[in-house]
C-alpha cells in the first residue's frame, strides 16, 4: 500500500517511473510508513478478518474451536520456528 502511496505522489509531479527505480520507490515507502504506524495497525486488523490472509496455523486453530476440538493440544501442528526451537532446548 506505502509503495501505491509513494507511486502515486510521484507520479502526480510528473515523475516517470522506471523499474530501476524501484529501490528509491521502495525505501521512500518504508519512509512513509514510519512516519504513519498505524497503517500497520490497519494492516493487521485487516489481515486477521480476511480468511486468505492468514496462516494455515490459525485457521486451524480456528478450525478446531469452531468443531468443539478445545482441548486438543493444537501446539503440535505448530511450525517450529527457531524460537521454539530454543525454548524447548534450554
Amino acid at each position: 500500500m506505502a509503495v501505491k502511496v509513494i507511486k502515486r505522489n510521484m507520479q502526480a509531479q510528473g515523475v516517470k517511473l522506471a523499474h530501476g527505480e524501484r529501490h528509491m520507490i521502495v525505501s521512500a515507502a518504508h519512509k512513509y510508513l514510519d512516519e504513519h504506524p498505524e497503517l500497520i495497525e490497519e494492516a493487521a486488523e485487516t489481515g486477521s478478518e480476511v480468511p486468505q490472509l492468514r496462516t494455515p496455523y490459525e485457521r486451524e486453530t480456528d478450525e478446531r474451536r469452531e468443531m468443539g476440538d478445545e482441548q486438543s493440544d493444537i501446539t503440535h501442528s505448530k511450525p517450529n520456528t527457531a524460537a521454539t526451537l530454543k525454548s524447548q532446548q534450554g
